[in-house]
């Protein structure tokens, strides 16, 4: 799993990198407080760190509420994240 994307969590979502090193793929992060605004926050993190630039239709909360999501928009736009 990638450190970057868990890393941005953690800080977006001001949480230990512990517990984000803990979670699964699947967990929620609205559960953990992502919510409309931070998800944009990642978007802008996400955006920046891999040089894309996210469709419009894929900027739904739902594409960022597991790190799963966030993994599998990334590869639609060919950043495969290890």
């Amino acid at each position: 799993m990638s450190k970057t994307i868990r890393r941005m969590i953690s800080e977006i979502l001001k949480i230990d990198c512990q517990k984000v090193d803990s979670l699964s793929e699947e967990s929620s992060l609205e559960e953990l407080g992502l919510d409309s605004l931070k998800a944009m926050q990642l978007v802008v993190l996400l955006e920046d760190e891999y040089n894309i630039q996210f469709d419009e239709g894929d900027l739904k909360i739902m594409n960022f509420n597991t790190i799963s999501q966030i993994n599998a928009l990334l590869n639609k736009y060919s950043i495969i994240v290890e």
